[in-house]
């Protein structure tokens, strides 16, 4: 039985449909470990952002000692 127009069975179909949804939940999950690293990337980089600030505070804070 020929459900699809370009002569395909209706197993063919199945494994075709398979296939493209085992291939989007692949890239959903790609794309969600990349979600989660990005954030983890850029939390260490707002700490260390803070952490340069507040080496920036204490030399100043130095300064005026001396001054």
């Amino acid at each position: 039985m020929q459900i699809f127009h370009h002569g395909k069975t209706r197993e063919e179909g199945f494994v075709m449909l398979r296939a493209l949804v085992l291939s989007v939940s692949v890239m959903m999950i790609i794309s969600a470990l990349m979600c989660i690293f990005g954030s983890f990337i850029l939390n260490a980089k707002n700490n260390m952002v803070d952490e340069l600030k507040i080496i920036e505070i204490e030399n100043l804070r130095v300064e005026n000692e001396i001054n």
